[in-house]
């Protein structure tokens, strides 16, 4: 043992000398012994690691570089793309935009108005559509003369930013309303008659936009802004993205139009593979009582006319009734929605003075009874889309219904089947005269940071599997590499 103990120091004292007189060439190779499996599965998921932050590194600053929401460019240069990150309209019929490398071409087809919104910080273009507006992006002190344009800001995290609304007593967003309440958001003045926002007003305030329904005439601040008009629910959702332009928000308008139309998906998905496999779909008939007939009933989804709600009784695997465009009087209504078998009825019906009309008032305006009623097959299914108001009466499905289509489509599927869209699913918009007497009200209380926030779609996550799509946006993308990356790290432990 000896001998053998001194022999092995030997060797080791000359393999040492040994390496100390070699000379080692430059390593241009990474620094890994292939010598265990072990090292070689923590080789490459440190490389997918790195891999992974530089990817999402470049989203990022791409992310950042097309915002510029603090600031003006400080020297223009006319070879660089000061929009790295766009939005491409898919769906909606109302609205188009163009690119160019420092500015953008805003087309509202519902009003015909044109917005040519350049970079702050460059020129202003040249040689534009005769009625083009020029408006310099971002902007960061709007107006809403519209209650939608609340929560299409709210969608990009540009509520905090609003100066003056035109209707506070409308407003249905908590943080919006104690905004208000500590005198931060003013009153939008507009005339009395063609309801346009004062100029005078909108130049005191500093406000360099004014969302509006319509044109102006007078003000040239005011955007016209047609969300209500497309065709489409989704289409109605992308408005978004009409908002995110003026802002330079387009990152966060696409990923919040992408993950709320593949939940709309999922949850058509979900609607078409489990309503009417046991019973049969309902047939359903949206009404009102008529602005233009006395006495008369309008139907206010008339076939052969493209809506968004043929969207949700698709969506929910329903049918559309089979109706006349309008009737002269509520008998006339009440024959053509029994003989169409109609189960469901959505009263649309505008009732000035009433915050949430009960059951009584609303059959009162068909001529009907609680006796009466019980001949027709929607007796019990009569709903009101008023379920949400502000604290003076202003109803949220004018706000939220018209951006999220998601949840809109969840109050379809729960009116329909009631184990849809989940068991415990409560409804945002859709109220039953019948069995909800009453309303929810909307109160400042229940806004966590006024100053600082992103509104969601109030619809729950469909889970249900769907053939997948690709990824849309930047930020879907994002996602997917995520995803991807994550899967092979797995595989490799």
């Amino acid at each position: 043992l000896f001998l053998r103990s001194k022999h092995t120091r030997r060797t080791k004292m000359f393999e040492e000398e040994q390496e100390k007189k070699i000379v080692k060439e430059a390593r241009w190779t990474c620094p890994v012994h292939f010598e265990k499996l072990r090292v070689f599965r923590f080789y490459w998921i440190q490389q997918l690691c790195i891999f992974t932050f530089c990817i999402l590194s470049l989203n990022g600053s791409v992310a950042s570089a097309q915002s510029n929401s603090k600031g003006c460019v400080d020297k223009y240069d006319p070879s660089f793309d000061y929009f790295p990150i766009k939005s491409e309209v898919e769906i909606a019929n109302q609205f188009s935009l163009q690119y160019e490398k420092s500015y953008k071409i805003l087309t509202n087809h519902a009003s015909g108005s044109v917005y040519v919104l350049y970079q702050c910080g460059t020129p202003a273009p040249q040689n534009l559509p005769f009625n083009a507006t020029l408006f310099a992006v971002p902007i960061t002190n709007p107006g809403c003369g519209d209650t939608t344009c609340v929560t299409f800001l709210e969608m990009i995290g540009k509520g905090p930013s609003i100066v003056a609304v035109s209707d506070p007593d409308d407003i249905t967003s908590s943080c919006m309303d104690l905004r208000i309440s500590q005198n931060l958001i003013k009153t939008l003045k507009v005339d009395p008659i063609d309801y346009e926002p004062e100029f005078n007003q909108t130049k005191e305030l500093g406000i360099d936009a004014v969302f509006s329904y319509a044109e102006s005439k007078q003000n040239p601040y005011v955007i016209a802004v047609a969300a209500f008009a497309d065709s489409h629910i989704l289409g109605r959702t992308e408005w978004v993205k009409y908002y995110g332009a003026f802002f330079n928000a387009e990152y966060t308008a696409n990923s919040q139009f992408d993950k709320i139309q593949k939940n709309f998906d999922c949850l058509d998905y979900l609607a078409n593979i489990t309503i009417g496999v046991n019973k049969p779909e309902p047939i359903i008939a949206w009404v009102r009582k008529s602005f233009s007939v006395p006495n008369g009933i309008d139907n206010t989804n008339p076939n052969g006319i493209r809506s968004f709600k043929d969207d949700l009784v698709h969506g929910s695997s329903s049918f559309q009734a089979n109706l006349t465009d309008n009737w002269k009087s509520p008998q006339d209504a009440l024959n053509d929605l029994l003989k169409a078998n109609v189960t469901i009825l959505i009263d649309e019906t505008y009732f000035p003075t009433l915050r949430a009309p009960s059951y009584d008032e609303v059959l009162a305006t068909y001529g009907l009874t609680r006796e009466t009623v019980s001949n027709y097959p929607f007796a019990n299914r009569i709903y009101r889309e008023d379920f949400i108001l502000s604290a003076k009466g202003g109803q949220d499905w004018f706000n939220g219904g018209i951006a999220f289509a998601d949840a809109f489509l969840s109050d379809m599927m729960d009116v329909i089947d009631g184990s849809l869209p989940t068991k415990d699913y409560t409804r945002k918009w859709l109220r039953n005269v019948a069995t909800e007497p009453t309303a929810r009200t909307i109160f400042p209380g229940g806004c966590m940071d006024p100053n600082n926030y992103v509104l969601q779609s109030p619809a729950p996550i469909c889970t249900a599997t769907t053939p997948t799509t690709a990824p849309h946006s930047g930020a879907e993308k994002s996602t997917f590499i995520i995803g991807f990356v994550g899967s092979l790290i797995i595989a490799l432990l």
